[in-house]
């Protein structure tokens, strides 16, 4: 895919220099949406690092589009950062916190944003999409674009009170966790009892899923589960993060995945994330 031509670069440097001085409005005309900078501490650097975005209104929400396939750094920097960013419109800041979308909750949202920002040929280039383009379209491609929810960042105050009464903490905080998780059970109900089995997680598209040996396992298609992934087997050292939702019956995560496992896909309902080390920082 070719870049961005040098008279588009040109206009989104024109662009970045009015919003950052408050020349724009605070949505388009005729629209429901809005450019702001995304400001986010680099995940390596530990430097401010800024980044031109477009949200969108949707449903009473705001949300923001990764617009390229693959994943930009204020992505990898936002969830290093816990899903904390700033906002920046001329001298109005906002912190607020960004929480994912699964990608099967994607679609309406890329659609709503896309039908406004494809006025620009840079998302057309993208998406390769039309701007009418119908929903299938988007579901289609939602597992190549991320999208997050604006939400309101907790004051400092109430916070600093939640660090010392729960041990809870977002779940981008334990990333590394749903990537490679160094163990990973599965718990159902069966025949009246609850029973766990050991199982290999991964976390892939936006979705949490497990494989489980086919012959120790019934089929769980459609039926809830709880995954519990984890990092540590001393209560101070306790990472984790644990999903409760109905599971459905997937293709294996891409080549490597390990033979003669039954994988799923976890529709998460509710999602708990933990790390007691952070309680014994405080």
């Amino acid at each position: 895919m070719a870049g961005p031509s040098a008279l588009e670069r040109v206009g989104e440097r024109l662009l970045r220099s009015l919003v950052s001085l408050g020349l724009t409005p605070s949505s388009w005309p005729a629209s429901a949406c809005g450019t702001v900078i995304l400001e986010v501490k680099g995940r390596r650097s530990g430097r401010p690092r800024s980044v031109l975005v477009t949200w969108v209104a949707h449903e009473s929400d705001r949300f923001l589009v990764s617009m390229t396939g693959s994943e930009p750094d204020w992505v990898k920097n936002a969830r290093a950062a816990g899903g904390t960013v700033v906002l920046r419109c001329g001298r109005r800041r906002d912190e607020v916190r960004l929480e994912e979308l699964a990608v099967d909750r994607r679609a309406p949202v890329l659609r709503a944003w896309y039908g406004f920002t494809a006025r620009s040929p840079v998302p057309r280039r993208h998406f390769q999409l039309g701007r009418t383009a119908a929903i299938q379209e988007f579901e289609r491609i939602a597992g190549d674009h991320r999208v997050f929810r604006v939400v309101p960042a907790p004051r400092e105050a109430e916070a600093s009170a939640a660090r010392h009464v729960t041990r809870d903490v977002e779940p981008w905080a334990v990333r590394d966790l749903m990537d490679d998780p160094p163990r990973a059970t599965v718990a159902f109900v069966e025949r009246d009892a609850v029973d766990a089995l050991p199982v290999r997680a991964r976390f892939a598209g936006g979705r949490h899923l497990f494989g489980v040996v086919a012959e120790r396992a019934p089929d769980l298609g459609g039926r809830e589960v709880l995954l519990v992934r984890d990092g540590g087997a001393y209560w101070f050292e306790l990472r984790g993060i644990s999903v409760r939702g109905l599971a459905e019956r997937v293709d294996p995560p891409g080549a490597g995945a390990p033979e003669r496992l039954a994988w799923y896909a976890v529709a998460p309902r509710r999602v708990l994330a933990w790390d007691y080390g952070a309680i014994r920082e405080e």
